[in-house]
């Protein structure tokens, strides 16, 4: 794995957030086009009634291209996900725990040169140079 693909990381949680955010308000907005209402009738329980008022065609094609864009979206995040599990395994193939947890600060939990530094013991120089000559020599 490239130096490049593992600083990918720290954009991929805030991406899969942003996804997942995006298919809840799509879902909303597909249950409103949807729109359902309870009625009832003299002698007979109540029973739910799928309506759709007037364009029901527009309405039934634009719940279709909702649902297109909610799959585009899950099959992003899968993806996104896919890429989490490929960084964890190079992960655990650095062999040095010290190195390995200047990448996971980094690259994962997206601290600071400065806040890796404080928590590992060091300077922000030298845990960054640690980093860099890790990816000069693979």
């Amino acid at each position: 794995m490239t130096r490049n693909e593992l600083e990918m990381s720290r954009h991929i949680k805030g991406e899969i957030m942003d996804i997942q955010e995006n298919i809840n308000a799509l879902e909303v907005k597909r249950e409103k086009i949807k729109g359902s209402v309870n009625s009832s009738l003299s002698r007979f329980s109540f029973f739910q009634k799928d309506i759709c008022g007037e364009g029901s065609y527009n309405d039934s094609e634009l719940e279709m291209m909702i649902q297109k864009h909610i799959n585009v979206l899950e099959e992003k995040e899968l993806y996104l996900q896919r890429l989490q599990i490929e960084i964890e395994d190079f992960l655990s193939s650095v062999e040095d725990s010290y190195i390995r947890r200047i990448i996971r600060l980094w690259c994962i939990n997206c601290l600071t040169w400065n806040q890796i530094a404080q928590k590992l013991g060091g300077t922000e120089d030298s845990v960054r140079k640690i980093y860099t000559r890790f990816f000069i020599k693979k």
